[in-house]
């Protein structure tokens, strides 16, 4: 007998079972999406704050990431790694992406020039749907020009984030 297994959530909580036994094995449901670390404020005290646009499930092409909290206006990017680090950059903050970057989104936010906390910025990245993706983990970082006369920095940042690639719900196949 071939062993199956099935998908059963959206969060990805699996049901391994055989057609040899009857043994059923739940494996407790994990969100693939987490917040690490503490980011740098920037005009006003204001942190950016970075989500995701749906859920980081290989073939979804509709998957992004989302910068809240930002300076009106402020350009930047978020910087994507395979790998997570702890660093104190003096005159920048903690830096939480360790070498080699795989990636860099550039951004420029919405709302009101120069306003503390009023903009938000978002870029797409589908995800190819490779079976080999899945467990994979991508931190992301966003660093934006941000300059705040009361600490004399010039960029602020966002707490780390790390998504978890997944596999679709059973769902997306029926």
């Amino acid at each position: 007998m071939i062993p199956r297994t099935l998908f059963l959530s959206s969060a990805v909580a699996l049901v391994v079972a055989t057609t040899a036994t009857s043994q059923i094995t739940p494996f407790p449901e994990r969100s693939p999406i987490a917040n690490f670390g503490i980011g740098t404020p920037g005009s006003d005290g204001f942190v950016p704050t970075l989500s995701t646009l749906g859920l980081p499930r290989i073939g979804n092409l509709e998957f992004g990431i989302r910068a809240t909290r930002v300076a009106g206006g402020a350009l930047g990017a978020i910087l994507i790694s395979t790998a997570p680090t702890d660093e104190m950059i003096p005159g920048i903050g903690n830096w939480y992406l360790s070498q080699p970057t795989v990636g860099i989104l550039p951004m420029s936010a919405d709302g009101d020039p120069g306003v503390g906390g009023a903009g938000s910025a978002a870029h797409q990245v589908p995800l190819p749907y490779r079976p080999s993706f899945v467990g994979t983990k991508l931190y992301w970082q966003g660093f934006f020009i941000d300059p705040d006369p009361e600490s004399g920095r010039s960029l602020s940042h966002s707490n780390g984030l790390v998504t978890t690639l997944t596999v679709p719900s059973a769902a997306n196949f029926l």
